[in-house]
């Protein structure tokens, strides 16, 4: 069985050599404003035109030897720094995750039993009311008054379960706060309503491209499209 390497791995944290600014910027800043100064009128700026098309590329081309491996070092330290921060931060969040998932879970078994809580005392509390209007309709009944006692028996059938004011179900606390919103789920991607829905141009696209204006993909019209490419640059 091979071995493993226990021995620590050296990162440096090295930045990659900086292209020379002033030179790059005297090679292709002039080339840039004769560039953006042309206007094609004639045949001849045609031409010009396709000449500078050329030269650009060459710069392009010049520019990017130095960039390059600049900007890779500079993306490789980028990661590396990531990497660096998230080995510390990643271990955090997860912990704090853990711990709200499991005070959100507290909360909701919590909140279950003061559900219950509260909706048996609104019962009982209902119950009394309701036995107190009947007394006060026997009582009606007794003195003869069936108007009054009638309308009594009313009120009871209809009294409402009272509302049940207590204290939260677990304690606020400071720094904490809880949001609450809808989130939607599709269940049946068939189901959900046209105007709800967007056309896939990375299905459509491709079909254009092989079949042009052959494709007949209702509601998507193919037209041809010409651009100018320079060969300067791959």
């Amino acid at each position: 069985m091979k071995k493993k390497n226990n021995k620590t791995q050296i990162v440096k944290w090295q930045i990659p050599a900086v292209p020379d600014e002033k030179a790059i910027t005297k090679q292709t800043a002039p080339l840039v404003e004769v560039a953006n100064l042309l206007v094609i009128k004639s045949e001849d700026h045609f031409v010009t035109a396709g000449v500078l098309v050329q030269d650009i590329d060459k710069a392009i081309m010049t520019v990017e030897q130095p960039f390059d491996p600049f900007v890779a070092g500079l993306h490789h330290l980028h990661k590396m720094a990531i990497k660096f921060r998230d080995g510390f931060v990643d271990p955090l969040y997860a912990a704090k995750d853990r711990l709200l998932i499991l005070r959100k879970e507290y909360r909701d078994g919590q909140e279950e039993i003061k559900r219950k809580a509260d909706a048996a005392a609104a019962k009982a509390l209902q119950k009394a009311q309701q036995k107190e209007l009947e007394l006060q309709a026997r009582a009606a009944d007794r003195q003869g008054d069936k108007e009054v006692a009638a309308v009594l028996r009313e009120q009871k059938e209809a009294l409402p379960l009272p509302f049940m004011s207590t204290a939260p179900a677990v304690p606020k606390q400071d720094g904490f706060v809880i949001r609450e919103r809808w989130v939607a789920f599709i269940d049946d991607p068939a189901l959900v309503p046209r105007e709800y829905c967007s056309p896939d141009l990375s299905l459509i696209r491709p079909v254009i491209e092989r079949l042009g204006d052959k494709a007949a993909i209702p509601g998507v019209r193919a037209e041809p499209e010409k651009k100018e490419y320079s060969r300067g640059v791959a």
